[in-house]
């Protein structure tokens, strides 16, 4: 693990995460997130061009039955829409 940070998931909480993280690494890195749109600017501003940045959200759904024990039980994840974005496609 490189880094983690506990606090609100703001625009700010962002920024300070991903300079803390682009501050710890001294190469290129590739780095996934989820699809929070405050990580979009916060990696291009900690890292500029120098990363391989994708956002992998994934798309949840109930489960079938709706019995008891299921009440409680995590969604069910249905399937994942990657977001891929290059120092090209920043822009």
């Amino acid at each position: 693990m490189i880094g983690w940070l506990v606090g609100t998931r703001d625009t700010d909480a962002a920024h300070a995460f991903m300079m803390d993280v682009s501050n710890r690494l001294a190469n290129r890195v590739q780095l996934t997130t989820d699809g929070h749109r405050a990580y979009l600017d916060a990696v291009i501003g900690a890292f500029g061009t120098m990363i391989d940045y994708a956002m992998l959200v994934k798309q949840y759904g109930t489960p079938s039955e709706s019995t008891p024990e299921r009440r409680y039980s995590p969604a069910i994840c249905l399937g994942t829409d990657p977001t891929i974005f290059t120092h090209n496609s920043y822009n």
